[in-house]
């Protein structure tokens, strides 16, 4: 027969005590303004890297972007796949394709 049991009343967690180095209240103000600089840089890093690349695939169109990743991989294409030249090419192509199609039927409406 299974027992139950009650849930224990919520523990208070709180520091060893006064001296405790664990507290950030007892951090020297090197360690406080460490580790407060470093999230900050962090985040401020990611937020300048994402405007970048949005003004990147705004400036610079991504088809062209999409080309140009490809391209100088091919070598390595042929050789992890074995295959030729133009079997290699052939998603560059394809690619290329799609994306004429796309655009010349978005300006024909």
């Amino acid at each position: 027969m299974v027992s139950e049991t009650k849930p224990s009343a919520s523990a208070l967690v709180d520091w060893d005590g006064p001296g405790d180095p664990g507290n950030p209240r007892n951090w020297s103000l090197v360690t406080k303004i460490y580790a407060t600089a470093v999230p900050a840089m962090y985040a401020f890093a990611v937020y300048v890297f994402s405007l970048m690349l949005a003004l990147f695939l705004v400036l610079i169109k991504p088809r062209t972007f999409g080309t140009s990743v490809y391209t100088p991989g091919i070598p390595q294409i042929m050789e992890r796949f074995h295959v030729s030249q133009t079997v290699a090419i052939l998603g560059l192509s394809l690619y290329s394709e799609g994306i004429g199609i796309s655009y010349n039927s978005l300006y024909a409406l």
